[in-house]
């Protein structure tokens, strides 16, 4: 039976209205912060990221949005599970705390794995979501080009930045469980997700489509995914693949244009 307990924790940084908050779902510690005021937004982090990774989309919406940034399980500060990590067992975490929180409508903003997460949210729970962009998004993991899932297929743990090391030893100190960690990534993202056009043309969010023009993601699935979204918008990075911090003042404008009233400025 799940066990689900939410244990929050007040941070220093009371005038920005911040705390930590620890979430327990089946023996797995979630970790999350929330800041800001107004509608809540979950702020969903890509693979091997946490949500420190996010933290200009954070600071740029906190002004209008009560922000609620998560690291998913086995990233950043939440805890691994005895179950290899899945799409499915994230998105049950997702769910859980959006549960436990009361929240009735949410926003959601999600990059690459948090995109994901994101689909499966408003596919899965229609009238929970209101509006939601996601970045560097596939419903489907043949959309992954054949020659990036050739390199996928290659990487060794040894071969991954340190940034990603540091990510995963914020709450595990062994590198035996890094590698442990980055086999099962690599086979998720080989495998899933497994959503189809009939799944995600049941989302009923407003919902901004973020690509690059030079993404691992084929294009025609992007379109697919626009032409199956009844209320979608896309926006095409221009010189950019999947890491769309590379033009970052021009996609937090274009998140804001979607997300914020239109009088207002996230910046005030």
């Amino acid at each position: 039976m799940k066990s689900i307990i939410c244990v929050c924790l007040l941070s220093c940084l009371t005038s920005l209205n911040l705390y930590a908050a620890k979430f327990e779902v089946d023996n797995v510690v979630i970790d999350y912060q929330i800041t800001g005021k107004g509608e809540p937004l979950l702020i969903l982090h890509g693979g091997f990221g946490s949500k420190e990774a996010m933290r200009p989309q954070i600071e740029y919406l906190k002004n209008n949005f009560q922000v609620i940034a998560v690291d998913s399980r086995e990233h950043g500060l939440s805890t691994s599970g005895k179950k290899p990590i899945s799409y499915e067992l994230m998105y049950k975490d997702t769910l859980a705390l959006t549960k436990k929180l009361g929240f009735k409508k949410i926003n959601i903003l999600g990059y690459s794995d948090g995109a994901i997460l994101g689909l499966m949210m408003a596919s899965r729970n229609p009238d929970l979501v209101n509006k939601m962009v996601v970045i560097g998004a596939n419903y489907h993991w043949n959309a992954i080009n054949e020659k990036d899932r050739k390199e996928f297929s290659k990487y060794k743990a040894t071969d991954m930045p340190a940034a990603m090391k540091d990510n995963y030893l914020k709450h595990d100190k062994g590198l035996k469980g890094f590698e442990n960690h980055f086999n099962e990534m690599i086979s998720m993202f080989l495998t899933s997700p497994n959503m189809t056009t009939d799944d995600i043309s049941k989302i009923k969010a407003e919902v901004l489509i973020i690509a690059g023009d030079q993404e691992m993601i084929n294009i025609s699935h992007t379109i697919s995914m626009f032409h199956s979204i009844k209320k979608s918008q896309l926006f095409v990075i221009p010189g950019v693949g999947h890491r769309f911090q590379k033009k970052l003042k021009l996609v937090n404008g274009v998140i804001g244009d979607f997300m914020l009233p239109k009088q207002t400025n996230a910046s005030e």
